[in-house]
């Protein structure tokens, strides 16, 4: 997250203050390309020492004005309350506030006390805002106006920021598949924890193509041999992926004769966000696996056990949830 946000440290230059009103504290920020599902905002700065209250607003318009600042719709107001120890959320229609929802009181995330520094995210979802404090999530918010009439940000009160960039929905890149390439499973939404038995095990060529999103701290993909792993604990783990958020590392590793294998940890780039969609592929070659995410190759892992018609079970397992399972398989020669 941090190479992101290095490179955006323009938008903080457009902000802008009310044209009639220099000195004012509230400042504007236009979202040129509107919010849809999945844009995420990001916010970083840090709180006064002496900090009572500070705010962001989410307004249904895309120019600032007087008669904005004074009529206009909010489709998310954000208050922290740092001296107090709570924060509200709300929504306005023209001059009138709607039903106020509060966190408890004493319950405010550190990074949102007097004098500390913070990094913030909202998360535009379907059906709510989200937004997460440090990339842990504290609290989120019914939409009351239409998501697409948002266009413009705005921030007030006692903490200073230092960047904002406004990060536009992941675009879904998977690497091409044969033209004659056969789709042996095509699975939405499956329940986790997934046991997915694969008719005739693996072979060379085969891709499972993941697109899912992320829901709390890790998960996992392993490929099992022979048994079910949820009625036998000593199934054989010919690959096995770890992923953790806070710490950023994917562990991949074996299962073999009863006991775990040398792990291994080093990878290209960590290619996940918090609670962010994501596209994943596993390919099986002839000698290794081979993982790319959202297009960008990650790692390898070389095969330990090589009998790859006998690796027949695609468990997924912990914090994600999948939209789409798609099992490919390289056409006959």
């Amino acid at each position: 997250m941090d190479s992101i946000l290095k490179k955006s440290k323009k938008l903080i230059d457009s902000v802008v203050t009310l044209p009639s009103n220099k000195n004012s504290k509230s400042r504007y920020l236009s979202l040129n390309e509107g919010l849809t599902p999945n844009t995420r905002i990001w916010m970083e700065g840090k709180v006064n020492p002496a900090a009572s209250r500070f705010e962001i607003n989410l307004w249904c318009a895309s120019v600032v004005s007087e008669d904005l600042v004074k009529n206009g719709d909010i489709a998310m107001h954000f208050c922290v309350h740092s001296s107090a120890g709570y924060a509200l959320l709300n929504s306005r229609t023209g001059k009138t506030w709607g039903q106020e929802e509060r966190t408890p009181r004493g319950r405010l995330p550190r990074p949102l006390l007097q004098n500390q520094t913070f990094r913030l995210c909202i998360e535009a979802e379907s059906t709510q805002y989200r937004i997460d404090i440090n990339d842990n999530e504290f609290v989120t918010f019914i939409h009351r106006h239409p998501l697409e009439n948002v266009g413009l940000l705005s921030y007030d009160g006692d903490f200073e920021v230092e960047n904002i960039f406004v990060q536009p929905p992941p675009t879904m890149v998977s690497a091409p598949l044969a033209e004659d390439s056969h789709v042996v499973n095509d699975l939405k939404w499956p329940k986790l924890p997934l046991l997915l038995p694969i008719k005739s095990g693996l072979q060379v060529g085969m891709i499972f193509t993941i697109d899912g999103r992320i829901t709390s701290n890790r998960f996992d993909i392993s490929f099992y041999q022979g048994s079910n792993p949820y009625e036998d604990p000593n199934a054989n783990v010919p690959f096995h992926m770890e992923v953790y958020m806070d710490s950023k590392a994917i562990l991949r590793n074996s299962h073999q004769n009863k006991q775990w294998c040398q792990p291994e940890k080093e990878f290209t780039h960590f290619p996940f966000f918090g609670h962010c969609a994501f596209n994943l592929q596993i390919r099986v070659e002839g000698n290794r696996y081979q993982v790319i995410v959202g297009g960008r190759y990650v790692f390898d892992f070389y095969h330990r056990i090589t009998a790859l018609s006998t690796i027949d079970h695609l468990c997924i397992h912990g914090g994600v949830e999948i939209h789409s399972l798609i099992i490919t398989i390289p056409p006959l020669q």
